[in-house]
């Protein structure tokens, strides 16, 4: 990995990985004991108040650090690093920390690019994301539409930030169809029956508000996500 592409990773929260940080290996959120001793203390780290709204806010800020961050290089660079589950570690400072001995760089040169999209995503999907969010379903009892919903949010702010960033006609097409595919992929992308995240990928600015809530309401001050769903009144809040 060169000193550029480091750089770049930093920006988006990935950083090589430091023995003298803490972390959790990535591989242990798919082993359903090690899942559960995770969320238990991360739910300490964060003030949660129980498990389930642990395993909701860890998805949008592991989203953030590995599909956002990879789409939003997908969409720049018309490359992006490999993130492969085992290579992968969540940091004590909420980042990501890759062994740069088992990433590489994966660039869109020639040919069809869906093609090429296809097999970045779905390795990504399949192999890291969905098992993950399996095991948080499964060992914190959260509904998965929650968890999803909660990556196509960071989706979908990674692909608005991007746009607005004086792309060229080419690129700024690119964008836009990259952003298509995904939505209108097969649940085949996922390792799933059906697309998890069609129903909540919008560009547009005008489907701002989530259909399921994350819970951030629930943990420190009760503030409220910009794009909630629930009425901001705590009372009348389910």
């Amino acid at each position: 990995m060169n000193e550029l592409m480091r750089e770049d990773l930093i920006d988006l929260g990935i950083h090589p990985l430091d023995n003298n940080n803490e972390s959790i290996p990535s591989h242990h959120l798919v082993n359903e004991e090690q899942c559960y001793a995770f969320l238990q203390s991360y739910m300490k780290k964060i003030q949660a108040p129980n498990i389930r709204i642990t395993a909701s806010l860890f998805m949008k800020q592991y989203a953030r650090i590995t599909i956002a961050a990879m789409l939003y290089q997908i969409g720049s660079r018309n490359g992006h690093v490999t993130l492969p589950l085992a290579s992968c570690y969540f940091g004590e400072n909420r980042k990501l920390m890759v062994d740069v001995e088992q990433v590489s760089w994966n660039e869109w040169t020639s040919g069809p690019r869906e093609e090429w999209l296809a097999r970045s995503l779905q390795s990504f999907f399949t192999y890291h994301l969905t098992p993950v969010i399996s095991m948080l379903q499964k060992t914190a009892k959260v509904s998965s539409s929650i968890l999803w919903e909660n990556v196509a949010v960071r989706i979908n702010s990674y692909y608005r930030g991007l746009l607005q960033e004086g792309l060229s006609n080419e690129q700024h097409n690119l964008v836009k169809g990259d952003f298509s595919f995904l939505r209108q992929a097969s649940g085949e992308l996922f390792g799933l029956e059906l697309n998890p995240l069609s129903s909540y990928l919008h560009l547009d600015t005008s489907f701002l508000t989530r259909r399921t809530c994350c819970m951030y309401y629930l943990v420190g001050k009760g503030e409220y996500c910009g794009v909630c769903p629930l009425t901001k009144t705590p009372s009348k809040a389910k």
